[in-house]
């Protein structure tokens, strides 16, 4: 029995907020259990559900691409992370508007993705130089996922433009799902657990 109502006591004897707190927990475990099974259930049956299992509110995936989900700021980070900081390259390498590019810096800048640092030409005034945070860097695994994805669903060519290798013993890597056991899981067996219902 729960200690609520004393161990003597049946949930007769309890109280009528704590029964009621105890069916909305169950509720809301059944609703939990219930929404990821039927999930669990549409891929593997390929079962139409009318809306995802978790709304785009709640859903940190659906957050990031709000964020930075747009073109411009993922070629700029990918410029970024491959070692082009400086303005002037940033435009060049990307061909984007001026406008935007100062736009997308200073957004990235307040996200907390880039770093802004001035530097000193060898001629001319003091520039400014984008450098990768912590948090940009987090980025080079989902860089590599879809750089992977389309190696192998958009790139017909036989050799691929870049290889990813363990730079010890220079072995090709992939990324993958991995358990807590450090094995490789199968996509079949991956299952989302969702930590609460949907919100309406």
């Amino acid at each position: 029995m729960d200690d609520t109502c004393g161990e003597q006591n049946n949930l007769n004897d309890c109280g009528h907020s704590d029964i009621l707190g105890l069916f909305l927990v169950l509720n809301n475990c059944i609703l939990d259990m219930s929404l990821q099974l039927s999930y669990h259930m549409a891929m593997e049956q390929d079962v139409y559900l009318g809306r995802s299992p978790i709304s785009p509110r709640q859903c940190n995936l659906a957050k990031a691409l709000d964020l930075i989900g747009d073109r411009w700021s993922l070629l700029i980070l990918r410029s970024v992370l491959y070692g082009v900081w400086r303005f002037d390259d940033l435009q060049a390498e990307n061909d984007i508007p001026r406008s935007v590019l100062s736009a997308r810096l200073k957004l990235l800048c307040t996200q907390g993705f880039l770093e802004r640092r001035a530097y000193k030409p060898n001629k001319g005034r003091t520039r400014f130089e984008y450098l990768p945070t912590p948090k940009a860097t987090a980025f080079i695994l989902p860089f590599v996922a879809i750089t992977q994805w389309s190696d192998a669903w958009l790139d017909e060519s036989d050799e691929k433009p870049v290889t990813f290798v363990d730079a010890k013993v220079s072995s090709p890597i992939s990324v993958g799902f991995v358990g807590a056991d450090g094995q490789a899981v199968p996509l079949g067996q991956v299952k989302p657990v969702f930590s609460k219902a949907p919100q309406p």
